[in-house]
């Protein structure tokens, strides 16, 4: 589960973490009435759930009380890749003299939190660690304990930031642990953590995302969430569906089929639509809304079914059938797969349903080529 950026703010703040004199708006009434508590120049961010925020046009700065409006203006109900743009937040320009990159995240190699310290923030970590690895400062923490004292003094000899803002440094640094740790988070980061011209540490923009698995403790966060319709129709149907930019939609029956549905196809030059995974929910028709899922895609070229399974393939089959009937409409080539329980029925299902963009194949690899050849429009 990922925060917007004021959530993640909000907590910050409850923290102790400083943060920018900010305003959240929905409409430009708000700002009409309020503007006034930021100033007359403003950083105007889109809060949506997404990264790269400002490469696509989320993040605006004004430096006239007309700017800020015409960008809150221009903001509010546009569309950033999928995400509708409902809110802004309005912040206060400041005026930076550095900038650092803070996290603590879990390690996953090693199972343990870890800080990242970067004494060049403001861009993508991954760019920093691959252009200016010596700006890099890292250190593993021992869950039992905690950040000790020492652990922090390590960190920021290591980076040899100026000795005047060791305090301010370490406040924070302890504060963001505290947070990662009492929020179940997997990730919180400041990027960029300013120094401001008077000497002060602000975070200038933060994100946090927050274990789903931890969510059933962490009742006033899973509040907060943002849900796009196909992530509240996957969370309902018991599936597991992530969107991605390729043309060939994907459909697996487990977390490993899945992932090894977008290998292939990858392999064999095709760009794969999305991951999912329906295994969990065969059995209580999670297939129907997986398809429905696909079918409401414009952008497919083909679709890839690959059903491998010790749960009832009549059932996935017939899910499968009755989305279809639903969307006359919907003839692009879809592959299907199916083995395991009652493959046999399933594959019936279909052939009393015959649908002419139906291509059935028995072998992973073959499938997968084929499903990336009809994308192509280059039957054989």
């Amino acid at each position: 589960m990922r925060l917007l950026e004021f959530q993640v703010k909000e907590i910050f703040n409850e923290y102790g973490i400083p943060v920018p004199k900010a305003l959240l708006v929905e409409n430009l009434s708000a700002l009409d009435t309020d503007a006034a508590l930021i100033g007359d120049k403003a950083v105007i961010k889109a809060q949506v759930p997404m990264g790269g925020r400002g490469k696509a046009g989320g993040i605006k700065i004004g430096r006239t009380n007309q700017e800020i409006k015409s960008h809150t203006s221009t903001l509010l109900g546009s569309k950033l890749k999928e995400y509708l743009v409902s809110m802004v937040l309005i912040e206060e320009l400041l005026e930076v003299s550095a900038e650092y990159y803070l996290a603590i995240i879990t390690n996953d190699q090693m199972g343990l939190p870890e800080i990242i310290f970067g004494t060049l923030g403001g861009v993508e970590i991954e760019q920093t660690a691959e252009q200016f690895p010596d700006a890099i400062h890292r250190k593993m923490i021992d869950p039992l304990y905690g950040v000790q004292p020492y652990e922090i003094s390590d960190l920021l000899v290591s980076s040899v930031i100026p000795d005047r803002l060791w305090p301010q440094m370490n406040g924070i640094i302890q504060n963001l642990y505290k947070i990662y740790w009492e929020t179940d988070s997997q990730l919180a980061e400041i990027n960029p953590l300013v120094v401001t011209s008077s000497g002060e540490l602000i975070a200038a923009d933060g994100k946090m995302i927050i274990d789903d698995n931890a969510l059933f403790r962490q009742k006033s966060l899973a509040e907060k969430r943002t849900m796009q319709s196909y992530e509240k129709t996957a969370e309902d149907a018991h599936i597991n569906y992530i969107p991605l930019s390729g043309d060939i939609g994907m459909m697996g029956t487990g977390a490993g089929m899945a992932m090894a549905n977008l290998d292939q196809v990858a392999h064999f030059g095709g760009n794969p639509a999305n991951f999912m995974d329906v295994g969990p929910a065969i059995n209580i028709h999670g297939v129907r809304a997986g398809m429905e899922l696909l079918l409401s895609r414009a952008d497919l070229k083909a679709i890839l079914i690959s059903g491998y399974t010790g749960s009832r393939l009549d059932i996935f089959a017939q899910d499968v059938v009755d989305a279809l009937k639903d969307h006359p409409e919907f003839n692009i080539p879809i592959v299907i797969r199916l083995q395991g329980r009652n493959e046999e029925i399933g594959r019936k299902i279909f052939e009393e349903n015959p649908f002419k963009n139906i291509y059935f194949c028995d072998d992973f690899d073959k499938a997968a080529e084929l499903a990336v050849r009809l994308s192509r429009q280059v039957i054989v």
